[in-house]
């Protein structure tokens, strides 16, 4: 939106992050499911723990991002990262603080979620699984207009 204040959308992402967790303000509790795959989650299994974490978003954010595409894909293709920067996730679009009318009609924006990065961590089930929520959550904020260096700021960088 032209003219959206910045800092009003990292006020909201702020909300969102900090009461995703904590469940306040009737936000909805992290999944609490187990799995047994970590190291062999197959795509699948990886795209359905990625479905349930953003099922557990509130509805506005849900809402607002009914016409983005969240992509699990096995790996970073050399397109998404040519200098190799190791991605777990990338949001490819034009955040909400710099819409105009003029986009209306243009291609969805994307989020794309990486399966292998994510294993290759060796992260426990529970440490994964907030590692995809965090991936999640920090891609979905730069759809709201937050950049890196605020993300960092609030822990979620």
């Amino acid at each position: 939106f032209e003219g959206s204040n910045p800092s009003l959308s990292a006020r909201y992402i702020k909300l969102l992050v900090g009461l995703y967790v904590s469940g306040k303000g009737g936000l909805r509790q992290p999944l609490s499911f187990s799995c047994d795959y970590t190291a062999e989650m197959n795509h699948r299994q990886f795209e359905s723990v990625v479905r349930r974490a953003f099922d557990r978003f509130p509805d506005w954010v849900r809402e607002e991002l009914e016409e983005i595409d969240i992509l699990v894909v096995d790996e970073v293709d050399e397109s998404l990262d040519p200098d190799h920067e190791g991605l777990l996730g990338l949001y490819i679009g034009v955040p909400l603080t710099e819409r105009s009318l003029d986009q209306a009609g243009e291609l969805s924006d994307i989020i794309y979620i990486f399966r292998r990065p994510h294993l290759e961590l060796g992260l426990s089930d529970q440490e994964l699984r907030k590692e995809i929520v965090t991936t999640l959550t920090h891609e979905i904020a730069h759809y709201f207009g937050i950049d890196d260096d605020q993300l960092d700021e609030l822990g979620w960088g």
